[in-house]
């Protein structure tokens, strides 16, 4: 700074020149309105920006603390890129939270049969982010049931758990274990089971070799024919099981006790046959 311009008669001016020492403007750090995010598998911070430049001019700002995992951080400018500004020491840090992103774990619905133990098709998940999978999850996963072995046919409730995670908000959600009837089939025949005990269907023929083994014993309490006979006429049946002959409605039962037959020559002649009403039991295995 030069100073000059003054004059006097009995003095000797000597002008000096001073400094003008020009200080960076001091400008405010606005953060942005963000500062809570939810997990997404990058580094995540706040923004910042100068307020107070003068026109035409740039400032960008460094900004450090950038953060990947859920949790709670500070983030701080600690430069900026025009000498010709510097910050207030109280505007440089800004708290900041990543939140956990939500995560749902869904127990896939399961068929068994009356009487098996309690059983799951595992676990659908939905809302993994950054192509991450069951992986970076901790602890094991676990199913509970409302349902014990024995108890009756209808639909119960299969509950995953046990499964931890740094950056994940789990929701377990349950599934249903629907459980039916038991169903044995021996061929032709057909064995259910529920809570109402053991019957058994004949459905169709049976066209194999042999004698069916059914290794279990059957109780029949009813039979119901889905055969369609002939009204008024014969026709030959052979039953698995025995059973009695009163109980079947709308049907009688006769055994056959012999055949005329003779030979004459190289001919069969197949004479009447002897036949009598069974009044007590069906024998199994036994044409009527």
């Amino acid at each position: 700074i030069t100073p000059s311009g003054l004059t006097a008669e009995n003095y000797d001016i000597e002008f000096v020149a001073g400094e003008l020492t020009v200080e960076p403007k001091v400008v405010s750090i606005a953060w942005g309105e963000q500062t809570v995010f939810v997990y997404n598998g990058s580094e995540q911070i706040p923004t910042a920006t100068a307020e107070g430049l003068l026109e035409g001019d740039d400032c960008e700002l460094t900004v450090t603390g950038a953060a990947k995992n859920a949790g709670n951080y500070t983030a701080t400018v600690t430069g900026l890129s025009n000498p010709n500004y510097k910050m207030r020491a109280s505007d440089t840090k800004q708290d900041f939270e990543i939140l956990k992103a939500p995560l749902t774990i869904t127990a896939r619905n399961k068929t068994i049969a009356y009487g098996d133990e309690p059983a799951n098709d595992g676990v659908e998940y939905s809302g993994f982010v950054a192509e991450e999978g069951a992986s970076v999850l901790g602890g094991v996963l676990t199913y509970g049931y409302n349902y014990k072995k024995g108890n009756k046919t209808g639909e119960y409730t299969i509950t995953p758990g046990g499964l931890t995670a740094d950056n994940y908000e789990i929701n377990f959600v349950s599934g249903t274990l629907i459980v039916e009837t038991k169903k044995t089939t021996f061929a032709a025949i057909q064995v259910f089971e529920d809570e109402n005990g053991k019957r058994a269907e004949i459905n169709g023929e049976y066209k194999g070799e042999g004698a069916v083994n059914i290794p279990e014993d059957i109780e029949n309490v009813s039979v119901e024919f889905n055969r369609t006979f002939t009204v008024d006429k014969y026709s030959t049946i052979v039953l698995p099981f025995g059973i009695a002959a009163g109980s079947v409605e709308g049907a009688i039962f006769y055994k056959i006790d012999d055949i005329d037959v003779k030979i004459v020559g190289n001919d069969t002649i197949w004479g009447p046959v002897h036949i009598t009403e069974v009044t007590d039991n069906i024998e199994a295995n036994t044409p009527y």
